[in-house]
């Protein structure tokens, strides 16, 4: 007597899709015996597994049915609703591909599965894959709508965007923001006093700030256009230039000991100060004013 050899063909046919995809997918299969003749109205056990990577990877999951064959041969199931052998199907990320689907089936309707193949999931599963985004980080608003949106959400290094500025660290772009006021970068702080643009390699000591662009809001409007800190912790303005076009070096506030006034006049504001020259010898000579505007020479002691 021929041993029966029964052929198994796989249709996979639809995602049911709502609003929300369910984790499950019909799927059907045609069974023929060895002399090719459909098994029909005939009760068969169906085990379904999904296979991660190739046809002998790690079983994502895997489920049995038992059903019925239609008058044309026809099984079939949805798979994600029946009996649960092995993980679960919600938990499938189906980014993490390829998966393959193994059938095997018992035309006898038992769990002595005869019948085996195994063919790749292409683009069916993609419905459950794209349900995944209702998994995704959500925002207030997108970019452009009324109240504030999250750009990005990781611990506290949050971007923002509200009323056209944006904001990173921060959820009120009002405080620490770049915004676009006309033609103009804006940096703004809660600080009335300052508003900063630091080169810093670490903040809690003072003598690591290689420099800074500063703004200082008082009386007299000083721009310091770049600030430098010594290495003893020591800091002073390195380049000062006020709004009305005048500059000073090396001193804070407006009391410089050099300064260049908005008519480019040189102005040294302690009369103990002057200028020194180095004589051909090697040695310092330094130049002031007396009371009656003569100048006077002294030997001084060369600048390190």
């Amino acid at each position: 007597m021929k041993k029966p050899l029964h052929i198994l063909i796989f249709l996979l046919a639809s995602i049911t899709a709502f609003a929300q995809s369910p984790d499950k997918m019909t799927y059907q299969s045609v069974v023929r015996d060895g002399s090719g003749d459909l098994v029909t109205s005939q009760s068969v056990g169906i085990k379904v597994s999904i296979i991660q990577y190739s046809t002998s990877g790690t079983v994502a999951y895997s489920e049995s049915h038992s059903v019925s064959t239609n008058a044309n041969g026809l099984a079939t199931i949805e798979v994600g609703t029946g009996t649960i052998l092995t993980g679960s199907m919600s938990a499938i990320d189906w980014s993490e591909g390829p998966y393959f689907m193994k059938s095997e089936t018992d035309p006898t309707g038992g769990s002595s599965y005869t019948i085996v193949g195994t063919s790749q999931l292409l683009s069916v599963p993609f419905a459950l894959y794209a349900n995944d985004a209702g998994h995704a980080n959500t925002a207030t608003s997108l970019v452009g709508g009324s109240g504030s949106s999250i750009w990005s959400t990781n611990s506290n290094d949050d971007v923002y965007y509200l009323d056209g500025n944006v904001g990173i660290g921060t959820n009120d772009p009002n405080i620490i923001n770049f915004g676009n006021s006309g033609t103009v970068l804006t940096i703004l702080t809660d600080d009335a006093g300052a508003a900063t643009i630091e080169m810093v390699a670490d903040r809690s000591q003072d003598d690591q700030a290689v420099g800074w662009i500063n703004y200082i809001n008082d009386d007299v409007r000083v721009v310091d256009l770049l600030v430098l800190r010594a290495s003893n912790g020591t800091s002073g303005k390195f380049v000062v230039r006020t709004n009305n076009g005048g500059g000073g070096l090396g001193a804070a506030n407006m009391t410089w000991q050099f300064q260049i006034t908005e008519d480019g006049d040189v102005f040294l504001h302690d009369s103990s100060n002057g200028i020194i020259m180095v004589s051909p010898n090697g040695s310092c000579w330094k130049t002031t004013v007396n009371n009656s505007g003569n100048l006077v020479t002294t030997s001084t002691t060369c600048p390190q």
